[in-house]
């Protein structure tokens, strides 16, 4: 059977204000690792999806990005030169989405199947389909929502990973406010859409802050072949 072509967005505007000095001529997502920038990590373990294209959303030194070598990969960049946030930036395309979409952050991997969580998105067939890791510093979240209810504790707090699964259709409804994060869009419209949430073992993999860095080449050296 023939995969099922799905197009990537993927907000690459980050800071990193708490890297201080490492981001100040460049943008977080390209920090380099082993002498490689960090998004380039971040496709690459997302390539066993079948993509169409990937859709860059730039914004701090957003120049930086047009050296950027992805071989074989039909990208697009969007520009969001004022700053308004994920959702702004996907509201203002959302004519040109055309297919079931990932929303994945470029400053995290996920260590997980990415094809078995397309099947679940498939069998289940909700506008959006979420993921979740246990994080004691988190929230707690609805079990209604939730799809592998054997992973559910009811003490534990979590935290949302940087990797969502859209349905083409997500934007049809009819907004009441304006958004800034595409987060609180989900949040307030929870009523109005199919939300299903995925509890995954693992925190991302991430280079918010030196420590969180070390923690990822760890992984990077041991998992990925250089």
């Amino acid at each position: 059977m023939r995969k099922i072509k799905f197009d990537i967005f993927m907000p690459a505007g980050g800071v990193g204000r708490r890297l201080g000095a490492i981001t100040k001529n460049k943008p977080k997502p390209l920090i380099k690792i082993f002498k490689r920038e960090f998004i380039l990590y971040v496709i690459r373990s997302l390539l066993k999806v079948n993509i169409h294209t990937l859709h860059l959303m730039i914004s701090y030194k957003n120049d930086c990005f047009m050296n950027l070598k992805l071989n074989n990969i039909n990208t697009k960049l969007f520009s969001d030169n004022k700053r308004k946030g994920t959702f702004n930036c996907l509201y203002s395309v959302r004519s040109k989405i055309k297919r079931n979409f990932i929303y994945s952050n470029a400053d995290e991997i996920l260590d997980i199947n990415l094809n078995k969580i397309i099947e679940l998105f498939n069998k289940h067939r909700p506008d959006v389909l979420q993921l979740y890791f246990p994080n004691k510093d988190g929230n707690k979240i609805d079990k209604n929502f939730i799809i592998n209810n054997k992973k559910y504790r009811k003490n534990n707090n979590y935290t949302e990973a940087g990797l969502k699964i859209f349905s083409k259709n997500i934007f049809k409804i009819r907004l009441k406010k304006k958004y800034k994060k595409i987060e609180d869009f989900i949040n307030d419209n929870k009523n109005k859409i199919n939300i299903k949430i995925l509890i995954i073992d693992k925190r991302p993999f991430s280079i918010d802050t030196s420590k969180r860095i070390s923690r990822t080449k760890s992984y990077l050296k041991d998992k990925i072949k250089l």
